[in-house]
């Protein structure tokens, strides 16, 4: 039944055939063409997605690894700054007790010796 229709349609000529086989396989093609350039696509993003990861892990390492030795430079400049702030009052305080003990007495002190108890008073405050 549908070969007689077809035949009818189709007047006995084999031209529609021809026609319709060449539309079916450029059809055919350009389908898997857009087939396949979904999938290059795909990979293509994929493969991108992926190298940005990378570069966005190793930056996010390196820092990490910056800011541990920026850490670890700042300890160790403070333990230099403690350091010397102690050797600073400790010959602050050695000054001050030299001072008191080789002056200790009714005389006045020079004013060389004025001047640098004054110079440390105002560096580094007045004695408590």
């Amino acid at each position: 039944m549908i070969g007689w229709a077809f035949r009818l349609f189709t007047a006995g000529s084999s031209l529609p055939w021809i026609i319709g086989g060449v539309m079916l396989a450029v059809t055919t093609g350009y389908a898997w063409l857009k087939i396949h350039e979904y999938n290059i696509w795909g990979q293509a993003t994929l493969a991108f997605n992926q190298a940005q990861e990378q570069l966005t892990q190793q930056k996010q390492e390196e820092f990490v690894q910056k800011t541990e030795v920026i850490n670890d430079n700042a300890a160790r400049i403070r333990e230099t700054i403690a350091r010397r702030e102690d050797q600073m009052n400790e010959i602050s305080s050695g000054i001050e007790k030299q001072a008191i003990t080789e002056h200790k007495g009714t005389e006045q002190a020079s004013k060389y010796l004025k001047n640098i108890i004054y110079q440390l008073d105002q560096n580094y405050g007045a004695k408590k």
